[in-house]
């Protein structure tokens, strides 16, 4: 195999015999960095080597994506900041009844996230979440949709004491208004 990677981002490969069949692995590998390592934007490469339009791939992460409202430059900035955020959640009332709201601290260097959000419904699903990233970024995700890095967590979430039970995580119950600044101070919708 022979990988030409030009400065103009264009990659190029070549195989001495036919090209084989890795899509599958490399769909795992993309998605084993990306939840290591999130970022902002995805090289178009990795998007057409899994045989997608750079405009989704189909394995998740690229798909139903919601753009975060939080701020990519100052023409196009629409946030609040938190003390806009705070006066705003203080008179906020959900819509369903008997939500629990949780903050999850996670404690180890090697976890990208370094503080999560979650808005519980009282089934314990998830229905709305924020996650604060090591490197300083942020994502959220609801049922109406999710930025790029940042997912509901599927089936029942755990109690507190389970997750507590992790040596690298902490997690304490909040209430309506803190989590609701949070939402809203990260750009939620």
């Amino acid at each position: 195999m022979w990988l030409t990677i030009a400065s103009d981002d264009l990659v190029g490969v070549r195989f001495g015999r036919d090209r084989p069949n890795v899509r599958e692995q490399l769909a795992q590998a993309v998605t084993d960095e990306l939840r290591l390592f999130p970022r902002d934007s995805v090289p178009g490469w990795m998007r057409v080597e899994l045989g997608e339009h750079p405009a989704g791939n189909g394995h998740g992460w690229f798909d139903d994506t919601t753009a975060s409202t939080c701020c990519n430059s100052e023409e196009e900035c629409d946030c609040i900041d938190r003390a806009e955020a705070v006066s705003r959640a203080a008179d906020f009332v959900p819509d369903l009844d008997g939500l629990r709201h949780l903050k999850v601290v996670h404690h180890s260097e090697f976890d990208h996230i370094a503080v999560s959000f979650s808005e519980i419904l009282a089934n314990g699903r998830e229905w709305r979440r924020v996650e604060l990233f090591r490197d300083g970024g942020s994502g959220l995700a609801a049922m109406s949709g999710r930025t790029e890095f940042t997912c509901l967590t599927s089936g029942r979430t755990p109690s507190i004491a389970e997750i507590s039970s992790y040596p690298h995580l902490s997690a304490e119950a909040i209430t309506t208004t803190d989590f609701q600044t949070e939402w809203l101070a990260f750009g939620g919708w």
